[in-house]
């Protein structure tokens, strides 16, 4: 099949194959469960078309039948998040990995575009109402535990190192983690950066281990 799209923001750098990718290859494989949605609204919210690209992708969607038959919802240059993606949306809509190694983008059908959109906002709204409410409500292990996966997944070497850092700049996404983390016994915590941006971090060998094997099973 032959996919055609907007172009891909050129911003994203270039990496070197990674020698250890074990655990990563667990957490894009492991069992999606009921929860697969999280990690497509975590994902999205955190690699979706921003800036030049978004512009890009609105004058796509106004060009009618001419335009790209699937349209970019996220860009990555890691193959094993754009597999995970695809993985979680199945259900919801038919995804596709397009674009060359080390910058590759996940696309849904033109006509599903909106449609996935609303599903995937509805559902970052859900998440946020749950893991940002109060403490004492129920703990949702499950919920927790998928936030997770796409969050050490997004930071793709988190195997490789004896702590964990991602930086994310989406609006509550870091105290989401920061309660996940401390649903499942793990103690995660926040830095300020520029710009809103907020880095999670985990600065313990055995919590990032206890985090590493609740999610890649």
């Amino acid at each position: 099949m032959t996919v055609t799209a907007v172009t891909p923001p050129t911003d994203l750098g270039h990496r070197e194959p990674r020698t250890d990718r074990a655990t990563p290859r667990a957490l894009a494989h492991a069992p999606v469960g009921d929860h697969g949605l999280a990690e497509a609204a975590l994902a999205w919210q955190h690699l979706r078309p921003r800036g030049d690209a978004a512009a890009q992708l609105m004058d796509s969607l106004g060009r009618g039948a001419a335009a790209a038959a699937h349209l970019p919802i996220a860009y990555t240059d890691d193959d094993l998040v754009a597999t995970r993606l695809v993985r979680v949306l199945t259900g919801l809509t038919w995804a596709v990995v397009a674009g060359g190694p080390y910058r590759s983008w996940v696309g849904v059908p033109r006509h599903d575009y909106h449609r996935v959109g609303r599903a995937l906002t509805g559902t970052w709204r859900r998440y946020r109402r749950d893991f940002t409410g109060d403490p004492a409500d129920p703990v949702d292990t499950a919920a927790a535990t998928a936030l997770w996966r796409m969050a050490l997944l997004l930071r793709g070497d988190a195997a490789t190192g004896q702590t964990f850092s991602l930086r994310i700049a989406v609006p509550f996404a870091a105290a989401m983690l920061c309660r996940a983390a401390h649903d499942l016994g793990v103690t995660a915590v926040t830095e300020q950066g520029l710009r809103g941006r907020r880095t999670v971090m985990i600065c313990s060998s055995a919590d990032l281990r206890r985090l590493l094997a609740v999610t890649a099973s």
